[in-house]
């Protein structure tokens, strides 16, 4: 549970970190998109703009022309060619306004050129900035990619290590569970040794009645029954402690359960007289001494595997 929950904090904090560099590269694609539809309104009036500015020049240039051509007339030839006042004021009107035209014509001219400039200054400017807003796109997708990487390599790892953990503790629950059969298993052996041993009698002393010839009675001595012992077959304990611990007398089992060379468990290594509290702290012919005496009284069967 600790490693799920150390793996949970992992993801989470990629999580966030690609998150954050998703946010980024939106923000920068929303950039670029901006600068790039600023250079696209930018590019039209530009467009605009310079015909209008050539339209503006050809004008002035035809005025310029036209004037080179003709001169106009100062106000004294126009005074001298009008016939009346009243012609001489219409001719003076006249020329004003062709004047106000020429100035309107080179104002037009002069306001193009430098809207020209302005508008190429920042288009120059917006396509330097587009370049650097698509390098900074690039680079957060890069970032994206390899946050997303680093992510799904953390969870295939995780995913390995759970399967791992989660086999082991399968085969440790299936140990638990052996062991729990095993020792309900001895602790039935157990039972059944007890109530095959009972409690130790004697038969009552025989009792020869009295003979009708003789004048001496006789009695018989009294006997007695000896309990039923087995003795182990040459070899058997030998083979049984190569079964259980290879011969060693101080091995323990990985459970802790089982001790010595024949594999006793302190319940029964004390139910047999065993000296001390630990069978595999005891001396090999102590060892050899109580297998005997077990075996004496319930053959191979308290070792169901390797008594066979």
């Amino acid at each position: 549970m600790e490693a799920v929950r150390h793996l949970e904090v992992e993801i989470a904090g990629y999580d966030a970190r690609y998150a954050q560099a998703s946010q980024a590269y939106e923000a920068a694609r929303t950039r670029l998109a901006e600068v790039r539809e600023r250079i696209a309104t930018n590019t039209v009036q530009l467009k605009v703009t310079e015909r209008k500015y050539v339209r503006s020049q050809a004008v002035l240039a035809d005025r310029v022309s036209a004037m080179y051509r003709q001169p106009q007339p100062s106000q004294v030839e126009v005074l001298l060619r009008s016939g009346s006042f009243s012609d001489f004021v219409s001719g003076a009107s006249f020329m004003q306004r062709v004047r106000r035209q020429d100035s309107d014509v080179v104002t037009t001219a002069r306001e193009n050129r430098d809207a020209i400039k302005r508008q190429r200054t920042q288009l120059i400017a917006d396509q330097k900035e587009a370049k650097e807003q698509s390098a900074e796109t690039h680079r957060q997708v890069a970032e994206v990619n390899a946050v997303r990487i680093q992510r799904h390599q953390v969870l295939n790892s995780a995913r390995a290590r759970l399967t791992t953990m989660i086999a082991v503790e399968q085969r440790r629950q299936a140990d638990a569970a052996r062991l729990a059969a095993l020792r309900s298993a001895e602790q039935r052996i157990s039972r059944r040794a007890r109530d095959d041993r009972g409690p130790s009698t004697s038969r009552s002393p025989a009792i020869v009645p009295v003979s009708t010839t003789t004048t001496t009675p006789s009695t018989s001595t009294p006997t007695t029954t000896p309990a039923a012992t087995t003795t182990p077959p040459n070899g058997a304990l030998s083979a049984i402690a190569q079964c259980e611990s290879g011969g060693n007398a101080t091995a323990v089992s990985p459970s802790g359960l089982y001790r010595g060379k024949y594999q006793f468990d302190p319940g029964t290594w004390s139910s047999l007289g065993g000296q001390g509290s630990d069978p595999a702290a005891a001396s090999e012919a102590e060892q050899d001494r109580v297998a005997a005496l077990l075996y004496s009284q319930q053959g191979a069967s308290p070792w169901p595997v390797c008594g066979r």
